[in-house]
């Protein structure tokens, strides 16, 4: 099937063809030192044995996903170095002053107040570091506009006390909710849900969620990081592995995926414009949208990864045809309707049937943030991108225009 795939979506067969033979970064170096994580190559025999050991009062399994879970909901926020930044230095200040949160959440909820100052501190050094790059960006910002807390398309502020409480401490306490704590949680209904049911339900349940502290964009972020980067679910009985995980597709993923090709191939930019609620959104109102076989639509349409990855389903009749092949020879359980997250598992799993190394949703997630690195929104450096060769939008003359579509 993986060659068959170039008739049809060329672009996107070299995107994941060049994705998998780029490693993606390591993980180890990011978990704070004062966790005390050892250095044990993650998915190894010893890396099975090291989360069922005590980590102090809790297995490692318990540690990572405590961190994991609370690293997620404040990935949210609008400047992702910075907020990432901040909750690294809120845990090792913590944990420095003795304030082990992540091992004894009850210490978050007793010693609240000395938290609160410490999580203000260290947004103070965040802004001093990070508010004049954030800033320069983009020309319509200015460094005083700058926090680590703002979240894209939610209410947001600058309070420390807020963002603690509003967004990490749910997260914290989910740890509570069950004698088994997260593990049981996360993987306790694994033989019965997918991680993307999984992740879903640790926002929707209605009695177990966490609501609209943490959004679509998190849940799955959270089930990449806990099944697929650090392998969290190993010598557990249970049926997932990394290549089960859905791929978060933030903004920055989905400006890549929008101008390399695979939107096109596999949904139709111009169909995807022409309908409200699948992203695009025009430059002004103005702006008409485009009908069926008209070109792509000039100018800076704006899209909204989140309405594309819900909303968007694939139409065209070959596509379908290669994705139910794709599906029944890697015994993948087709959706009902191949949305985008669907069409990336079975990419990555189409492409593993016919080499070896493969790839998962979560090494190609990482390729991807990388690429959207120098595939800027207002000035893509496309020198300087592994695409280049083979990009739509810098290679088709009649898809140039995507470089002006921003996210």
């Amino acid at each position: 099937m993986w060659g068959k795939l170039g008739a049809i979506a060329p672009h996107t067969k070299f995107l994941v063809e060049t994705a998998a033979k780029l490693p993606s970064r390591p993980v180890l170096g990011e978990v704070p030192t004062s966790l005390g994580l050892p250095n044990v190559t993650i998915g190894s025999s010893q890396w099975r044995i090291l989360l069922d050991t005590d980590a102090g009062g809790l297995t490692y399994r318990e540690l990572l996903l405590r961190w994991l879970i609370t690293r997620a909901v404040v990935d949210q926020g609008s400047d992702i170095k910075g907020v990432e930044m901040w909750h690294h230095g809120l845990v090792d200040d913590c944990y420095v002053a003795g304030l082990r949160f992540l091992h004894d959440p009850d210490q978050a909820l007793a010693r609240y107040g000395e938290m609160v100052k410490i999580a203000d501190a260290k947004r103070k050094v965040v802004i001093g570091i990070r508010a004049p790059l954030w800033a320069a960006e983009d020309p319509g910002r200015t460094p005083g506009q700058y926090t680590p807390f703002n979240v894209d398309g939610m209410r947001g502020g600058k309070q420390a006390h807020w963002f603690l409480s509003a967004r990490m401490m749910p997260a914290l306490l989910t740890a509570r909710l069950r004698s088994g704590g997260l593990t049981d949680l996360v993987f306790g209904s694994a033989s019965k849900e997918s991680p993307s049911d999984m992740a879903r339900r640790l926002r929707n349940d209605p009695s177990e969620g966490l609501g609209w502290s943490m959004g679509d964009k998190a849940c799955d972020l959270f089930a990449k990081w806990a099944i697929g980067t650090f392998h969290l679910g190993e010598g557990l009985s249970i049926p997932w592995t990394p290549a089960d995980c859905p791929l978060p597709m933030d903004q920055r993923v989905g400006r890549v995926l929008m101008r390399c090709g695979f939107m096109d191939e596999f949904f139709g930019v111009v169909r995807i414009a022409g309908i409200q609620n699948n992203g695009l959104t025009p430059p002004s109102p103005a702006v008409k949208r485009p009908s069926t076989g008209d070109p792509l639509p000039s100018g800076a349409w704006h899209l909204t990864v989140m309405n594309f990855r819900r909303n968007s389903v694939v139409k065209d009749k070959s596509v379908l045809d290669w994705l139910a092949g794709t599906a029944t020879a890697t015994g993948m359980t087709p959706p009902k309707k191949w949305r985008p997250q669907d069409v990336i598992s079975a990419l990555c799993r189409s492409y593993n049937a016919s080499y070896s190394g493969g790839i998962s949703p979560v090494e190609f997630d990482d390729f991807l943030m990388n690429t959207a690195t120098p595939c800027s929104d207002n000035s893509p450096n496309c020198t300087s991108c592994p695409l280049t060769a083979k990009c739509q939008a810098h290679n088709v003359p009649q898809m140039v225009g995507l470089k002006q579509y921003y996210t």
